[in-house]
């Protein structure tokens, strides 16, 4: 189904291929709503992560907001 390297947020990674990459990785995998938030949570690092974690509730379960935002 294909690999996807993590996301820290680096200023040497760019957000937006990321997402791309991501969002064709739930695709391929049949991820929806609150799975595909999962998943996204586990390919974040360093500071991607923290920033996760000061998202509310509600942002958590959407991965539509949380890549919104993530941009």
């Amino acid at each position: 189904m294909g690999t996807l390297n993590s996301f820290s947020g680096g200023y040497d990674e760019d957000v937006n291929t990321w997402i791309e990459r991501y969002e064709d990785l739930a695709d391929a995998n049949g991820w929806k709503g609150q799975k595909k938030s999962l998943q996204l949570a586990s390919f974040l690092r360093g500071p991607a992560l923290s920033w996760l974690e000061t998202c509310s509730r509600e942002d958590k379960k959407d991965p539509e907001r949380l890549l919104e935002i993530l941009r």
